[in-house]
């Protein structure tokens, strides 16, 4: 788990509200450079995503699973506050630093395919993506409508422009992702793992942030971000 900046007592009277369009600025408190995982070292972000229909079985609505016809495109954006200087890792008043990439999640008939569009570099800060199935049935055939979807990004990045003057180190406190495209897709009667009626999603945008469960190993079982639902009519 991340160290969180002290709220302001404004934000403790008033409350902050993070919506899923608009995000309000960071809380630029008194804080250091993350220390867990190495000062120098990547961590992990993640967000898992499921798929599905409301349907009304008599009286009660029931969770229709529904696998995407190829899957998602997200926009994945890594957020940094920027710290001032001297004295060094004392404060965070600095713009924050972002960087974003694309990234292609596919389901390919037996597996989620996760491939970074752009954005991804070899150095950083956000470096790569994979995929794993959360849920599926297996029938002859194999079908999923759950993924979890993890990210191996900077943990600190240092060096960067500061508004205020000079060059100074950043500390990651965010991941955002926001879906820039959503496939139609199939309802599964997992029963027989078959599918059964198209639907489409009732909207391209959907977001979620992890904002503080960021782990140290490159692996789904180590991550414990975020989940989102996606939901078809």
């Amino acid at each position: 788990m991340r160290r969180i900046c002290t709220l302001s007592l404004f934000a403790l009277f008033f409350g902050i509200v993070v919506g899923s369009v608009h995000r309000p600025p960071p809380v630029l408190a008194a804080c250091g450079l993350n220390t867990e995982c190495g000062d120098f070292g990547t961590v992990t972000s993640s967000l898992t995503v499921d798929h599905y229909d409301i349907q009304m079985i008599g009286q009660a609505e029931v969770r229709v699973p529904v696998e995407p016809n190829n899957g998602d495109t997200w926009a994945v954006t890594a957020r940094y506050q920027k710290q001032t200087a001297p004295p060094p890792g004392t404060s965070c008043d600095c713009n924050t630093f972002t960087a974003t990439a694309s990234v292609d999640v596919t389901w390919t008939g037996s597996a989620w395919s996760a491939t970074c569009l752009s954005g991804c570099a070899a150095g950083g800060p956000i470096y790569g993506v994979s995929v794993c199935t959360v849920s599926s049935c297996s029938s002859g055939a194999t079908h999923s409508w759950e993924y979890e979807l993890i990210v191996d990004v900077d943990n600190n990045i240092y060096g960067v422009v500061c508004n205020l003057g000079g060059f100074n180190n950043a500390r990651l406190y965010q991941v955002d992702y926001d879906t820039s495209a959503v496939d139609n897709g199939d309802t599964i009667n997992i029963g027989n793992c078959t599918e059964v009626a198209t639907k489409s999603p009732t909207s391209q945008s959907w977001s979620a942030s992890d904002t503080s469960s960021f782990e140290c190993t490159f692996t789904c079982a180590a991550a414990s971000g975020p989940s989102v639902s996606i939901v078809y009519d």
